[in-house]
């Protein structure tokens, strides 16, 4: 697909018409391109935070993104709305995939498949039809989601549907590594399973 000059380079506004652009596109051709949600400009700023997405030029001008940033935004898009894959897993997966193969997962050209790295034999089926296999497990720190409305300055430590646990994002380093530890307290709580009651024990 040409949809720009590959040589040019495009300014934030740009590059976020040109990935809703791709994402209509090849919604008819692979069906998880639906699913996927328009990209605010947050979301570009919050992928370099996390060092999902390549350095990009601070020189003078706006225009500092490359063509390429479309299919990588749109392949981290897939990989944290449908797979539901945490941060962690996606940076190593950044790391293992190819542009092309982004490219081609998200036109409907090849398969994407989360396996487990245990399920080797599932793994060397897919490489052998000449497939990229990200041998990963689908797991989800909610703690590491992409900010929503109302995020803003807010970092969550915990955010499940029965406890939430936000702090400012600007908080000093000590502070935050102390609530980093009261985050892990609740988290274990949260994951713990029930404790039976007094009466029930008796019985």
């Amino acid at each position: 697909m040409k949809l720009i000059d590959p040589n040019s380079k495009l300014t934030l506004e740009e590059l976020l018409d040109e990935i809703e652009l791709t994402r209509k596109k090849f919604a008819p051709k692979y069906p998880a391109m639906k699913d996927l949600s328009k990209v605010p400009e947050r979301t570009i700023r919050f992928y370099a935070e996390q060092k999902l997405l390549p350095a990009v030029d601070r020189g003078r001008g706006n225009k500092k993104y490359s063509p390429e940033f479309v299919w990588r935004v749109l392949f981290i898009r897939l990989l944290t709305q449908v797979h539901q894959l945490n941060l962690a897993y996606i940076g190593s997966v950044m790391k293992q995939v190819d542009v092309e193969t982004m490219r081609r997962v998200l036109t409907g050209e090849e398969p994407l498949e989360i396996a487990s790295p245990t399920d080797v034999g599932a793994a060397k089926r897919h490489a052998a039809k000449g497939y990229k296999v990200v041998a990963l497990e689908p797991v989800q720190d909610i703690s590491e989601r992409e900010p929503e409305e109302g995020d803003e300055g807010w970092v969550a430590l915990v955010d499940q549907a029965n406890a939430v646990f936000r702090i400012r994002a600007d908080l000093p380093e000590a502070k935050r590594r102390q609530l980093e530890q009261v985050a892990m307290l609740i988290q274990s709580i949260v994951d713990a399973p029930p404790v039976a009651s007094n009466r029930a024990r008796r019985k």
